[in-house]
């Protein structure tokens, strides 16, 4: 746990900052860092605003600066990004922006006027490379995203090194869970079970590490609270080390989460070509003395939970 810390949230609209925001709001000073007013964004409607908010644009250096050294935070947590979702993959110009240029804005404000910084990584970072994926290497990246977020992520590990400061990078591999967004694998099965409405997938046979956004959350509170421990810029994989395709998890829902056969058409959505394997090497997580808790059951379940008592979010047309 962390108390009486103040932290800033770069991303705090999106599925794992909202996550954050929530479970940190109450015990320490929180602010959120947004690009737009706070009304734009419908999970932070959610709960109540016990924090506060920051309109920046991370790729604005003197406004981040300026952010920074008037609140001089205790902890820095970057996740904005662009490029999660597959629609803004090929936006070169707001890939480089937001990730490299935002990025290094964010690393050296956080350098300069906070004690620990988690810069956020991706697993695309790896590319097509044999699993599991360790955090040594190798690194080959095929989509821009990944690119991009493989380039901040070794500027963070080279300036933490020059600078002797506590600033690690997470990996996270399939992060689901509460806040994610409706189009998502997981929000779009389960909503379209609750509405009653068809569920078009590609193949039953791709394949991904997914971890609940608990046990994220959990593992990069313990590598904050470990940093002291750590060497300067170290790279960490937050997944299961375990893999599971998507036909395993239609058949967790069907047979164990919901109790009843599911509306599927396969093949529908065209997808980039999957890989045959994907998941993550965490003995490095593992070896600080993390280790993740929830099975896809398990995460399954809370998912559809929370997500029954809030459809009203996921049932745009």
């Amino acid at each position: 746990m962390l108390k009486g810390k103040k932290i800033i949230i770069t991303g705090a609209g999106g599925f794992i900052g909202t996550y954050f925001l929530e479970k940190l709001k109450d015990d320490n000073e929180v602010i959120a860092l947004l690009r737009q007013d706070i009304s734009k964004y419908w999970r932070l409607k959610l709960f109540e605003k016990n924090y506060k908010v920051e309109i920046v644009d991370i790729t604005e250096r003197e406004k981040v600066m300026s952010v920074f050294s008037r609140e001089k935070p205790d902890i820095i947590l970057h996740f904005a990004s662009t490029g999660t979702y597959p629609g803004h993959q090929n936006d070169r110009d707001a890939l480089f922006s937001t990730n490299v240029v935002g990025g290094i804005n964010i690393i050296e404000a956080s350098l300069m006027y906070s004690d620990i910084t988690i810069n956020t990584g991706s697993s695309s970072e790896y590319g097509k490379v044999p699993c599991p994926m360790n955090e040594k290497g190798p690194t080959f990246p095929t989509i821009l995203y990944g690119a991009t977020k493989l380039f901040t992520t070794h500027y963070a590990k080279i300036r933490a090194e020059e600078e002797k400061k506590r600033l690690i990078t997470i990996r996270p591999f399939s992060v689901y869970g509460p806040y994610e967004e409706p189009f998502r694998l997981i929000p779009y099965v389960l909503s379209s079970a609750l509405l009653n409405k068809k569920i078009k997938l590609s193949s039953p046979r791709s394949v991904r590490d997914f971890i609940f956004i608990e046990d994220f959350y959990d593992a990069t509170i313990h590598l904050i609270n470990k940093t002291d421990q750590l060497g300067y810029g170290e790279i960490f994989n937050i997944g299961t080390g375990k893999e599971a395709s998507i036909g395993d998890l239609v058949k967790i829902l069907e047979n164990e989460v919901l109790k009843k056969n599911l509306d599927i058409e396969w093949g529908l959505v065209q997808k980039q070509p999957e890989l045959e394997h994907w998941y993550a090497d965490i003995s490095e997580l593992k070896k600080t003395g993390y280790v993740p808790v929830y099975d896809l059951k398990s995460g399954l379940a809370k998912t559809y939970n929370w997500l029954k008592e809030n459809i009203e979010y996921y049932s745009r047309e």
